[in-house]
């Protein structure tokens, strides 16, 4: 290849990941939620206020996601530096797609065609969920373990990412770990030669590292109780909601969601390479790399077992997103599903198909406007009433402080968490805001929790 043709996938690359930022910002400046974005907001602002993890906030998905959006709110004490910082987040995740398939395929135009792919089914961040924010270690993590089959110190590295995976989306363990311990009978049955032992459990051994070090930080910190509540016993009771009919049920439903959508092939591609053992025994590590991918892929879906949606399979099954055009390149057709993929989605892009959100119309950007008269919503551009309506909260705080009632808590019975982040009161309730799902007062949740 080329000096000017090397130059042209870096290119490539750069851009299209600076696109993602850019498009996650803009659409994250007009867009209003205070349920998604304040709960992440008032956890940024609760760690900045020294609060203690899980015993004093809300830390509903992950360690690690909390402390990275708070480091990320630390930068620019507003909430558009949070939606930079997970959208940049999304866009090495998809970078480590173009790495892994790369690596797996040994072919640029191959891992370009599954990045550009990838970012054309879901082209920005559209929550600050911890999805976003695992994505990266689960993808880069993935890579420096079938980096590091030779190399035990880069095994350890994708373990130990990958276990970083886990405490920013705890709920992905029950994929991750299942996929890191296949990893050793996969390599067995694969390998050519006799493997090291330090090799072959480099992986595991890192993948268990962060894990162990986070449990001894709560233990230490008298926090287990705390995380229990809200890792353990609060998904098991979103779980009657979700998945009200049972699991099989709601297998089925994300099966047919996903046959909806492109990453049936992604699928199709992944259980290639798991049933191709049943007919042909390779012994190419490669294979057996490939096979890792497509079990950790499949496993992934687990991640929208209980509320299938399109930038849940983005950020998980994206992963494996190279193996179907590595089975297509095998016949030369990978050239032809890229160009065919790229027409269809194009459409999606502009429209908003698969379930995406995409930038405000005219008239949604004509009625907005800004304002800085409170810090956090420096760059968000709302309706006028909409930060007439903060500006009087801020204000009503201001003078219950000043009132001799000696008031020190406050109690949110609103979806609203930006109330909770803009309040000089200490929150009543754990949770920054006061219904659940599907509108729940969180005492109904209380007393479930009691029960």
């Amino acid at each position: 290849m080329n000096s000017s043709g090397g130059l042209v996938y870096p290119a490539v690359i750069v851009l299209t990941a600076a696109t993602v930022v850019f498009l996650s910002v803009a659409q994250g400046a007009y867009h209003l939620d205070p349920h998604h974005w304040g709960l992440m907001t008032s956890n940024a602002v609760d760690v900045a206020r020294g609060r203690v993890p899980y015993k004093e906030i809300f830390i509903q998905y992950g360690f690690l996601t909390t402390y990275l959006e708070y480091l990320f709110f630390a930068a620019g004490k507003n909430v558009l530096s949070i939606i930079f910082g997970v959208s940049t987040l999304y866009s090495v995740g998809l970078v480590g797609v173009y790495f892994l398939t790369f690596h797996l395929a040994k072919k640029r135009r191959v891992a370009l065609y599954a990045f550009l792919t990838s970012f054309l089914i879901h082209p920005l961040a559209i929550y600050p969920w911890p999805n976003y924010v695992a994505f990266p270690f689960i993808t880069f993590g993935c890579f420096c373990i079938v980096k590091g089959r030779g190399n035990w110190w880069i095994g350890l590295l994708g373990g130990a990412l990958l276990g970083l995976a886990v405490l920013a989306r705890e709920n992905s363990f029950l994929a991750l770990a299942p996929a890191i311990v296949a990893l050793v009978p996969i390599r067995l049955w694969s390998s050519n030669d006799d493997v090291s032992i330090i090799k072959l459990l480099s992986p595991l051994a890192g993948f268990v590292l962060p894990l162990g070090l986070f449990a001894f930080y709560l233990w230490q910190n008298e926090l287990t109780h705390y995380w229990w509540q809200t890792a353990i016993e609060l998904p098991k009771l979103y779980a009657t909601f979700f998945i009200a009919h049972g699991p099989v049920a709601a297998i089925w439903d994300l099966l047919i969601y996903v046959f909806q959508t492109p990453f049936a092939l992604v699928l199709f591609g992944a259980s290639a390479f798991l049933i191709e053992p049943l007919f042909r025994h390779s012994k190419e590590p490669v294979d057996g790399d490939c096979r890792f991918i497509a079990l950790t892929t499949g496993l992934l879906l687990s991640s929208a077992v209980h509320l299938p949606d399109i930038f849940r399979l983005a950020t998980s099954v994206s992963v494996g997103a190279g193996l179907v055009f590595i089975l297509f390149d095998r016949v030369r057709l990978a050239g032809l599903l890229f160009g065919f993929l790229t027409l269809a989605l194009a459409g999606s892009v502009v429209t908003g198909g698969y379930g995406n959100w995409f930038l405000p119309s005219r008239a949604e950007i004509e009625a907005t406007t800004t304002s800085d008269r409170i810090a956090l919503f420096v760059g968000q551009r709302w309706s006028q009433d909409v930060f007439d309506y903060y500006d009087w909260y801020v204000d009503a705080m201001r003078v219950l402080q000043t009132r001799a009632c000696d008031l020190h808590y406050l109690r949110n019975e609103t979806r609203d968490a930006f109330l909770e982040a803009l309040s000089p009161f200490v929150q009543y309730q754990l949770a920054p805001s006061g219904r659940g799902m599907f509108e729940a007062p969180f005492d109904e949740w209380s007393r479930r929790f009691a029960a």
